[in-house]
Order: C-alpha cells, then structure tokens, then sequence
C-alpha cells in the first residue's frame, strides 16, 4: 500500500473542482418505511486487500487495512436497515483478486461500488481523500461520498478531495474495474499518523453512516429513488 500511495502522490493528481452547491437532502429517519415498488439501489462494498496481504496499519492497533475495512462493512450492513431504499453487499478480493471482485459486483448487479482503504505516507499527513475516474458519473458520485466522509472526520471543507486517477497510475485496476456503475476508492485517514489513526478508530461508525448517506443522496439526484413523503 505505501508503494501505491507514493505513486498517487508524484505527479501531483488532478483535483477535480467541487460542483455547484445544492439544496441539502435531509439526513432519513429511522421510523421511514420503503415505498411501495420503488426500487432499491444495490451498494457493492470491496473490501481492501487480502487477509494474507493486509495493506498498511494503524500506528496505534497495528490492525491492518483489511481488518479495519472489515470492521467498517460490518457496520455499514448493520446501519443499512435505516436506509431501506439501499442494499448492501459486501465483497473480498481474496482468492479473486481485484477483477473478481468487480466481476462480483457486476454480477450481483450493482449499481454503485465503494472499495475502502486508508492511506499510510510519511506519518505527519492528515486528510481524507477519494479516488475515481474522469468519467462525469463517478466525479459526481465520488464528491457525494468525499463529502459525507469529511463530515465524518470533522475535516476542513473538502480536506485532500476528490482525485481522478489516470489509467496508467498504479490503483487504477480498482478504479477502472467497474464500467456498469459508479465506483470510488476512499481513504478517509492516514494510519501512520496517531491523531488520524485514533479518529479512524473513534469515528468508524461515523464514517461507515456516512458512506451511506452520500449513496442515499446521489440516488436521489439521480431520481433512481425517492425521498419518502414520511421522512
């Protein structure tokens, strides 16, 4: 994972410009009940690395990459309840590698992907950054979920932002691995950093919440659902 992050960090990436601000969609409520026949958008959550090949670690737990991201989609499955238009399904690249993660995704038919890691550079960065194409639908999808992680981790506007990646940049096979949808890859913290690291840990279910909510308002801009008249 650190050869991967230096490659992101030289040559500078494009950070792509925030779009026009919109009205704010309320956060959902618990009591909201799903509409009759409205659809359910499905999130495919990739979890990072393998448990061979766990990625970086935390400086404080030394848990890895993978464990971490593990924990993250456990409750991203246990808040989903709350967001009854969204399904999730969680996805390991072990044994399949990256491709057949995303061959998964696509089979299983679904409409966004989110693959999670966090970063590790030189122990004094902080921030949270997301990664995806240049292709306006994953820009758009992926500033929806930068945005509701920053809230998250109590960030400062838009932290490190939202990257396009090229093709030829190491992290692209991730990146680029889901034409039939929107994808992102976050890193919402550094784990070599103690103050990062230790929000990582305080703010899991913050951030896992907050993964939710950024699809649950890109597919209302989208119109592929709509917000319950309850709500």
């Amino acid at each position: 994972m650190f050869d991967f992050l230096k490659k992101i960090f030289v040559p500078a990436p494009v950070v792509v410009a925030i779009p026009k601000p919109v009205e704010a969609i309320p956060q959902i409520k618990d009591e909201v009940l799903p509409q009759p026949n409205e659809r359910v958008v499905h999130l495919g959550i990739v979890v990072g690395h393998t448990k061979k090949e766990g990625g970086a670690k935390l400086c404080t737990t030394k848990m890895s990459e993978y464990e971490y991201s593990s924990k993250v989609l456990e409750s991203l499955i246990k808040q989903s309840k709350d967001y009854p238009s969204l399904k999730v399904s969680g996805i390991f690249r072990d044994e399949v590698g990256i491709h057949g993660a995303y061959a998964k995704a696509k089979s299983f038919k679904c409409d966004a992907v989110v693959e999670l890691h966090f970063n590790a550079f030189n122990g004094s960065q902080r921030g949270s950054q997301t990664l995806c194409t240049p292709d306006k639908n994953d820009v758009e999808f992926a500033h929806e979920i930068h945005g509701q992680i920053c809230k998250a981790f109590e960030r400062n506007g838009q932290s490190k932002g939202v990257l396009v990646i090229g093709k030829t940049t190491r992290g692209s096979g991730s990146i680029y691995a889901f034409p039939d949808g929107v994808n992102c890859l976050v890193e919402p913290f550094f784990g070599d950093n103690k103050a990062d690291a230790d929000l990582g840990t305080q703010k899991l279910d913050d951030y896992a919440r907050g993964i939710l909510q950024g699809v649950y308002n890109w597919a209302i801009k989208m119109d592929l659902i709509s917000i319950n008249p309850k709500g």
